[in-house]
């Protein structure tokens, strides 16, 4: 099994237990197709982005915002937003929470769609895949059509949420978690530059 995907298996078990024993607090609010600031979704409530950072790559050829308290981690062909998890060290159900509801990324990939979907579902049990997309659905990512994926484990727990985008020649894959409002917000704020 790739060490990647083992990390990902065990922290979804982690935050499956997180679930069940009633740690992990989500907010349901589903998104409405066709509202935001970019026509694609957002959720209903209103949230003030005016003290919000813009973040802007040149070489990746985006720009969103996104709010201060989250930290910009840059990677090869890829930027997190992460929350900062560690005040919660020695509170590991806080710290996976803190981690399943403090993590975005934009990814520049060379895949496809269907590859994406084919390597998510890459590793096996018994048969079985441990993770796959349960459902996709067109997107509008500002002008730009782009498919909305959710992911879920083999328990049938829902994993992360992803939007799938390509503009010349390159594979946008934003990764996030949708019962986080504020994901949702930063979205309708991407756009591309150039």
């Amino acid at each position: 099994m790739k060490p990647k995907k083992l990390l990902f298996l065990i922290l979804s078990l982690a935050v499956i237990t997180i679930v069940v024993s009633g740690c992990l607090k989500t907010v349901n609010n589903e998104p409405e197709p066709g509202e935001g600031d970019n026509g694609g979704d957002t959720t209903t409530g209103e949230i003030d982005t005016s003290d919000w950072l813009t973040y802007r790559n040149e070489e990746y050829g985006f720009e969103m915002k996104y709010p201060e308290d989250l930290q910009v981690v840059s990677g090869e062909n890829i930027v997190k937003f992460q929350s900062d998890c560690s005040q919660f060290e020695n509170n590991i159900n806080k710290q996976m929470q803190c981690y399943y509801e403090g993590n975005f990324s934009v990814e520049l990939s060379d895949k496809n769609l269907e590859q994406f979907i084919e390597e998510y579902r890459d590793d096996y049990f018994e048969g079985e895949p441990l993770t796959k997309i349960v459902s996709q659905e067109d997107y509008d990512l500002y002008g730009f059509p782009a498919k909305k994926l959710q992911g879920a484990t083999a328990e049938g727990s829902d994993g992360l949420d992803y939007i799938f985008v390509v503009k010349d020649n390159k594979s946008y894959i934003i990764s996030f978690n949708q019962s986080v409002e504020i994901y949702m917000k930063m979205i309708s704020t991407f756009r591309f530059i150039n």
